[in-house]
């Protein structure tokens, strides 16, 4: 299989994690926030599943190397993200699974497959690090239904993407191909029915863990696993993907091993944003370090090509995928203008034949298979997934972004799709 190599990225290592939403305990010594703040109280029930403590119990197995304690960094609360207006698109998997799930006010414990109930707009997605607790316990919980009941359709993501390498690596159809991906992950989820008809896949803002990487809200013994530093990849043992509940194809435990990269931050991601008007060389810059760094850092599956195996894959992607929004919006790409990225600027794909707007992007399971998942049943080209408002029942949306308030006015002088905030997460 295929690994990622290691990247370094250029700028200034900073920023810091903002996790405050949940600590409770002391907080360490303050580290200055790059940016300005006008922070509100978050909202309350933050005990429990989803948030988890300010200081991770250790696995119940040791692993090799010295646990780290997740300590959140101080400072005044912060809201959580806001949403864009609502756009009057739902939501939902492109072909349901069989049956209709029974009415219910809250997540199931093992929800029937069904047709989702309409949500009441487009997902929104939002940044984990200041993630609401009830949005990330509902996303948790998804993640593990859909792992427990629908095994085998997990494998076939897993497989999906490892047939798709050369054709969505290395080349013009990385993004593209990974924003279709995620499509179908999110309608998969909501395809559980019930309360997770309407969970909408949030993003790992890693850009704001650089510097910090050690203390990242993702890593918690209730959500995806506690933070355990190992000089070599070790079984995961709790949260989500903790061993024996959650097993890689084939049946072993998911293994990490948390040391060895670091992330880009906030500021030189602006910087890349900005300097790269031209799409051939930004997706190549995005796809290097900013990208590939999470990857290594986790290590274990997530830095091969069978990284879906890792439920953080999904998280780490959503927040790639919301760089090339931003880099969409920022330079005028956002709605009609978006196929204009392509045409004009890349048309040629390493190790594969010329990317065209035209182009469907393969999903198979299997190499030169035909069968897909039910998630994917709409053949999409390149150019289906330019416009993030325009995929009808799949459309989506970022929340409020601080990063887009970094990044200031964009070309086109108003923002489309971003909503940016002074708030940094």
């Amino acid at each position: 299989r295929r690994r990622w190599r290691r990247h370094r990225s250029g700028g200034v290592r900073g920023g810091t994690q903002a996790d405050r939403m949940c600590a409770t305990t002391d907080a360490p010594t303050p580290v200055p926030t790059p940016a300005p703040s006008t922070a509100t109280p978050q909202p309350s029930g933050c005990g429990g599943g989803g948030c988890g403590t300010a200081t991770p119990a250790p696995p119940s197995t040791p692993q090799p190397g010295t646990p780290q304690p997740s300590t959140p960094q101080p400072g005044t609360p912060t809201p959580g993200t806001p949403a864009p207006t609502p756009q009057p698109d739902t939501p939902q998997p492109s072909t349901p699974q069989p049956g209709t799930p029974a009415p219910s006010t809250s997540a199931p414990s093992t929800p029937a497959p069904g047709t989702p109930t309409p949500a009441s707009g487009p997902c929104v997605r939002k940044a984990w690090s200041t993630l609401p607790c009830a949005e990330r316990e509902l996303y948790i919980a998804a993640v593990k239904e859909f792992k427990a009941t629908r095994a085998g359709e997990y494998d076939d993501f897993v497989k999906m993407h490892d047939t798709a390498w050369d054709y969505a690596h290395g080349t013009s159809g990385f993004l593209p191909w990974h924003r279709y991906y995620l499509i179908g992950w999110e309608n998969a989820l909501q395809s559980l029915g019930g309360n997770f008809s309407n969970v909408c896949l949030p993003y790992w803002d890693w850009e704001v863990d650089a510097g910090s990487e050690e203390t990242t809200s993702v890593l918690r013994p209730d959500t995806f696993g506690s933070y355990v530093s190992n000089t070599w990849p070790a079984c995961v043992t709790d949260g989500v993907a903790g061993f024996p509940d959650w097993k890689i194809t084939g049946g072993s435990c998911l293994t990490r091993a948390l040391s060895s990269s670091f992330f880009t931050d906030e500021a030189s991601m602006a910087a890349l944003i900005m300097g790269n008007p031209n799409f051939s060389t930004f997706y190549s810059s995005l796809e290097g370090a900013p990208h590939g760094n999470p990857h290594i850092w986790v290590n274990g599956q997530m830095a091969d090509s069978v990284s879906p195996e890792d439920p953080l894959f999904f998280v780490h992607h959503a927040n790639v995928d919301r760089m090339w929004a931003l880099w969409q919006d920022y330079h005028g790409y956002a709605g009609g203008a978006a196929a204009g990225q392509y045409t004009a600027h890349s048309t040629t794909v390493v190790r594969t034949s010329a990317l065209q707007l035209s182009s469907v992007m393969p999903m198979p399971i299997t190499p030169g298979g035909s069968s897909t998942l039910p998630y994917f049943a709409a053949a999409r080209t390149v150019e289906d997934v330019m416009d993030l408002a325009a995929f009808g029942a799949d459309a989506y949306t970022y929340g409020g972004d601080h990063l887009a308030y970094v990044l200031g006015a964009p070309a086109s002088g108003t923002w489309d799709w971003a909503t940016p905030t002074s708030v940094a997460t």
